[in-house]
């Protein structure tokens, strides 16, 4: 593998984790039904599960509705108790840590902010990245990611269930991610690089808390990150979004550039559906967002297509495309991802028609900002990864924007606000 530059670049924080990858098996699912005697009326949606018993029920409320959340577990043997019925294998979690396990793979090496540490965390961690970690002692608190394909179909008792989509569901008690440490050596370390990836203020689940932890990282970003431009990628608190978790998003915006979410994660925020097929909603949906957390520019991605729509949209179609391809080369190929699977599979992929369309739609349109448009690949395979897609994504689209403000396609002082 050839280092992009010898110099690192690219700042990636700020949570991270263990996770225990469950091995799809239906029916070792079917069976925990039958034994905890789960029946239809149990199906529903929790944001805190507190036995087997629940985690099972909420499990199967989101494979029937095809969603992917966090859900908090009461219990760390909670976890431990389902990871034990399955076959799983142990990888790192955390935004910032799957998008700089992704982009090494392609030559990028980053410094990583970690909240956790243990044997496992160093085991795991890429070759050439650096990291600083705000806690010095070791400790575990592994997050159960369950992935499910699509067609998947669950029958037992009165329940039946196909899904309609792959999806991941994550369950996790993780104090590390719950409080979200600080260590000011990161943003030191980090000061000459040109971008920076944020995000997990309000996965703290006191919201007072991720609000003093947001000015702290403001206070250190200013101190020593004015070059960087800034990437948030967001995430819904499991418990819903409450007026709180707004005010310190909207404290993070005063030093971010790009405010990026999932087609879930902006329906969330604005309390309603959209219809992704229709660019005149989805505009209109993004315009409510801005009403309610201000950034100077929006990332979109969903199933079939990735825009950005604000101030800088037009000089970030490299970033926003290679996020796309890096992204659908995850989906189809998983940690054995290479450039070769890239370049050889999915560049020559024809693009989704219905995201093509969507893109005609927003080309022909009259928006207030500017907007670009990347459609998905066509992928008609059931058996996908959708563990890690979003930071894939993410890992990309940073990657590509780093390497424009160092060859000075994209200028720095074009994106506000600068910290001061």
């Amino acid at each position: 593998m050839s280092d992009k530059s010898d110099t690192i670049r690219i700042a990636l924080g700020l949570n991270n984790c263990v996770d225990y990858e469950i091995q799809w098996d239906g029916s070792i699912l079917e069976a925990l039904v039958v034994e905890n005697n789960i029946y239809r009326r149990d199906v529903r949606r929790y944001s805190e599960v507190k036995s087997l018993r629940e985690l099972i029920c909420s499990l199967l409320y989101q494979m029937e509705v095809g969603e992917g959340i966090g859900c908090k577990v009461s219990d760390m043997d909670i976890v431990f108790e389902y990871a034990d019925s399955f076959t799983f294998k142990k990888t790192l979690g955390g935004a910032g840590v799957r998008a700089a396990i992704t982009i090494r793979k392609f030559g990028y090496r980053s410094i990583l902010h970690l909240v956790s540490q243990s044997d496992d965390v160093r085991a795991l961690l890429p070759e050439g990245c650096e990291y600083y970690c705000a806690v010095e002692h070791d400790a575990d608190y592994p997050h159960l990611i369950i992935q499910f394909p699509v067609d998947a179909e669950i029958r037992a008792n009165d329940i039946r269930i196909v899904t309609k989509r792959a999806n991941r569901v994550m369950y996790f008690n993780d104090e590390g991610i719950m409080t979200l440490p600080l260590t000011e050596e990161f943003f030191k370390a980090a000061g000459n690089c040109n971008t920076l990836l944020l995000g997990g203020f309000t996965s703290v689940s006191d919201p007072k808390r991720g609000m003093k932890q947001a000015i702290k990282a403001v206070e250190y970003i200013n101190r020593h990150m004015k070059n960087a431009v800034i990437y948030y990628e967001s995430s819904c608190p499991p418990d819903g979004i409450k007026p709180e978790h707004n005010e310190i998003w909207r404290r993070i915006m005063s030093v971010s550039h790009i405010y990026s979410i999932n087609e879930d994660e902006l329906q969330q925020h604005i309390g309603e559906k959209i219809n992704l097929h229709d660019a005149a909603s989805v505009i209109a949906a993004i315009e409510k967002l801005s009403e309610i957390i201000p950034c100077d520019n929006y990332v979109i991605h969903t199933k079939y297509w990735a825009l950005m729509y604000g101030k800088n949209a037009s000089s970030c179609l490299v970033p926003l495309q290679y996020a796309v391809d890096i992204s659908t080369t995850r989906l189809l190929y998983g940690d054995e991802m290479t450039a070769k699977e890239l370049n050889n599979d999915i560049r020559n992929r024809p693009y989704d028609p219905e995201g093509l369309a969507f893109k005609k739609q927003l080309e022909q349109g009259r928006w207030k900002r500017d907007v670009i448009c990347v459609p998905s690949y066509l992928v008609n395979e059931k058996n996908v990864v959708t563990i890690g897609l979003g930071d894939s994504f993410v890992g990309g689209f940073i990657a590509k924007l780093s390497d424009a403000l160092a060859d000075s396609l994209v200028g720095r002082a074009d994106f506000h606000p600068t910290p001061s």
